[in-house]
Order: C-alpha cells, then sequence, then structure tokens
C-alpha cells in the first residue's frame, strides 16, 4: 500500500464478541495492506447510532441479530449513508438471506469461514464501487436467477440499459445514475423498468443476479 493512500475504515456489526474479536485479529493483520478497524456494533441500530459520528467507508454486516437484524441495517444505511457500502457478512448460504441482503442494499456477501485474503479482495473491490460475493454465493446467485429468469438472455438490453445495469450493482441510486450518465432520473425510471420487463425480474437481486450470469457486474 502507497503511504499517500488512505486506509479503508471499517465498521463491524456482529452480535458474537467472539467473531468481533476475530475480526479485529484479522483486519489487525491486514493494516499493512490497507484495511482499518474503526469501530464494533452488536446490532444494526447500534451500527447506525455509530455512524452518526464515526467516518466508515465500509460496513461488514451480519444478518441475524437482536434489536435490529443486518437486512432492516442495512435498508436503513442505504437510504441514511447511500455513500457507505454494506458487505454481508454471515454464516448463512441460503438464497432467502442472500436475496435479502442484495435487495437490502448489500454489495457483497462472504461467508465467516473467509479466509483474511478473500476478505481483502472484497472490501477493497467493495469499496472501490464493485461488488463482490464469495464464489459459493455467486453460485447460488446463478441457480437462483436460472430458476427465476429461465428466459433471459443477454440480448436485448440496449447498450443504455447495460450501462444503467453496471452502475445499479455499484449501488448507485437511481438519482445518482442519472447523474452519472447526464440524464433525469424520470428517464432511469423508465430504463430500470423495461429492463425488469426483459430479464423478468422482479427486484434488485434479480438484477444483480442477472449481471453476474452475464458479467455485467465486473464492467
Amino acid at each position: 500500500m502507497s503511504s499517500s493512500e488512505a486506509s479503508i475504515r471499517i465498521l463491524v456489526a456482529d452480535d458474537h464478541g467472539i467473531f468481533r474479536e476475530g475480526l479485529q485479529l484479522a483486519i489487525g493483520r491486514l493494516a499493512a495492506e490497507g484495511l482499518l478497524l474503526v469501530a464494533e456494533a452488536p446490532h444494526g441500530r447500534a451500527a447506525l447510532e455509530v455512524l452518526q459520528h464515526v467516518p466508515v467507508d465500509l460496513v461488514l454486516m451480519d444478518i441475524e441479530m437482536p434489536v435490529m437484524d443486518g437486512i432492516q441495517a442495512t435498508a436503513r444505511l442505504r437510504e441514511e449513508h447511500p455513500e457507505i457500502p454494506v458487505i454481508a457478512l454471515s454464516s448463512h448460504n441460503d438464497l432467502p438471506s442472500i436475496s435479502e441482503m442484495i435487495t437490502a442494499g448489500a454489495r457483497g456477501y462472504l461467508l465467516k469461514s473467509v479466509e483474511r485474503g478473500e476478505l481483502l479482495q472484497a472490501v477493497r473491490t467493495v469499496a472501490r464501487g464493485g461488488t463482490y460475493f464469495t464464489p459459493g454465493v455467486a453460485a447460488q446467485l446463478k441457480e437462483w436467477m436460472q430458476h427465476n429468469l429461465a428466459n433471459a438472455r443477454g440480448e436485448g438490453l440496449s447498450e443504455r440499459e447495460r450501462e444503467v445495469i453496471v452502475l445499479l450493482c455499484k449501488g448507485f441510486s437511481n438519482k445518482q445514475i442519472g447523474d452519472a450518465l447526464r440524464i433525469s432520473k424520470r428517464t432511469v425510471d423508465g430504463h430500470r423498468e423495461r429492463i425488469m420487463n426483459k430479464i423478468r425480474a422482479h427486484n434488485l437481486a434479480d438484477i444483480i443476479a442477472y449481471a453476474i450470469k452475464f458479467g455485467l457486474h465486473r464492467v
């Protein structure tokens, strides 16, 4: 890591203290690579409170937590702090958990068995605006997409619609997409509606699954 590069400031939200201690140790060993743990929270509500006074670049979010779970907290965070990306970090590898976190706005999904090298890769990728799904999760998403969008194909989308999909996968809101592409939010709304009709998607999670299938999330 160059001395001129700022560290990626991380908040960990998880209700298990022992797991947070393990992550603290793992992230500490990645300090030279630019990762910095700046705060911890035992549940989603506490995480949102921390974000009111601690500068954070990325949140590692557990799903099952008391008071406020990771799905609720991620949805709230995306509304209140859309510039801060979320990576789900969970022991669950089932489609309902994965799809609900993606729908809530998570831009990555890791299992708690993750190795330090993959954690580093995921954090860097998502912090730079990309998406990252651990291989097993990505495979689940592909199967889910193939089940729900059996007749969808990579063809049929306009170049503009592909651009919108790429920005949706990077966590942009419709307004932010409009600003980036120099078109109105209303036009983006129309593109998004047509995209969903063409690929038979029902929500953002379906769009991201489709993007993974055709490699659009890596553009």
